[in-house]
């Protein structure tokens, strides 16, 4: 399946999913948060397929929800024709598109100049800033200096609404990017380039690394307010989620396509379920194989 969801995502509200990496993970990146494992292979989904489930799910859901959320084991921009696909997925749906993507493909890769045009806002990993910070978490296929990082993503921003996404851990025996130096430099270098919005969350993952407090993020997120603004910061488990109630079927169905693609907290599961649904569907939830839960996430292990 390409389609999963709707779902509700803690920055964007409601979305529609969009999986076009397919089962295997294809990314530049191997963080040690993320629950899925990279692997070697080509990206070239039917588009065919995913305009019938497309079809399908907007029918469904289109009353509900404008937005379609482009993520899901690894970075669509690594897929052929990404940029056909975006294009012709506008032309047939009236949908607002997110894609989420690395700072690796926007260093790195030939983004197709409609690109810009194909999305309404691109939502960049960018964890750390320091060489061997980024190392330690995200351990990239290339390595760039942060004087290539900030500029190319300068140059993103001047041609789209451009999100930054960090994932803020730490680690009793390495400096991760909650270390202080670090932190200042992340918080500075973004601060500079001044993105449409800032998105904060601390999700370990399988790793051993440890989840912030949530008041942690906050303070976090206060010094990005105090240059940006709150209306340009989200924090995972402090920004409100908006709330449907969706059948016991229908739920259930989008939660478990979800976390297939995209680990989600409890608050987030609940907020498409009725309030009567919300316990039965997480029980069979939690009876689904390799199904975890795990510092307040839920999500899938392959």
């Amino acid at each position: 399946m390409f389609i999963y969801g709707p779902f509700q995502h803690w920055a964007f509200g409601l979305c529609i999913g969009l999986n076009v990496v397919g089962d295997k993970r294809i990314c530049p990146l191997d963080c040690i948060y993320c629950p899925y494992p990279v692997t070697r292979a080509d990206c070239s989904p039917n588009l065919n397929e995913i305009v019938k489930e497309l079809e399908d799910a907007y029918d469904k859901f289109s009353t509900l929800t404008s937005s379609l959320f482009v993520s899901g084991h690894g970075d669509p921009l690594l897929c052929d024709k990404i940029s056909f696909m975006l294009n012709y997925i506008r032309d047939i749906f009236s949908l607002k598109v997110i894609l989420r993507t690395t700072y690796v493909s926007i260093c790195t890769l030939h983004i197709p100049k409609d690109i810009p045009s194909s999305v309404d806002h691109i939502v960049v990993k960018l964890d750390a800033i320091t060489p061997d910070i980024i190392t330690l978490i995200n351990r990239p296929s290339v390595k760039l200096p942060p004087d290539v990082i900030k500029s190319r993503m300068m140059t993103l921003l001047q041609e789209t609404s451009t999100f930054i996404e960090v994932n803020v851990i730490r680690a009793s025996s390495n400096r991760l990017n909650s270390d202080s130096t670090e932190l200042r430099k992340l918080i500075e270098t973004i601060i500079d380039m001044a993105p449409d919005g800032v998105l904060l969350q601390s999700f370990p993952g399988f790793s051993n690394a440890q989840k912030l407090a949530i008041s942690e993020l906050i303070e976090i997120g206060r010094i990005f307010a105090d240059y940006l603004g709150w209306h340009r910061v989200k924090i995972r488990g402090f920004s409100p989620l908006s709330t449907i109630n969706l059948s016991l079927d229908e739920g259930k169905n989008a939660v478990i396509s979800t976390l297939d693609n995209f680990p989600l907290t409890r608050e987030e599961m609940a907020s498409i379920l009725s309030y009567n649904n919300v316990e039965e569907v997480i029980r069979d939830i939690l009876r689904i194989p390799d199904v975890v839960v795990l510092n307040g996430y839920f999500m899938k292990k392959r």
